[in-house]
């Protein structure tokens, strides 16, 4: 199973030009979420939890510009 994350318009309707997905959360065979992300590039697989713990620490750490004035 898996989550799709797709590119959509201002009233959350998929963009019919790009039907493809951007991102996914996926589990691989041992249940173990992987955060994929899609481009022209190739594909970037994380570990679920890895984003989870970057998040935590940007919703501490990251300021605006502003902050530092």
């Amino acid at each position: 199973m898996h989550l799709e994350l797709c590119q959509a318009d201002d009233l959350g309707n998929i963009v019919k030009e790009e039907p493809n997905p951007i991102i996914t959360i996926r589990a691989d065979s041992d249940d173990d979420l992987k955060f994929v992300v899609y481009s022209d590039s190739g594909i970037v697989s994380i570990p679920l939890s890895e984003i989870e713990h970057a998040i935590k620490v940007a919703k501490q750490e990251v300021h605006s510009e502003d902050f530092y004035s």
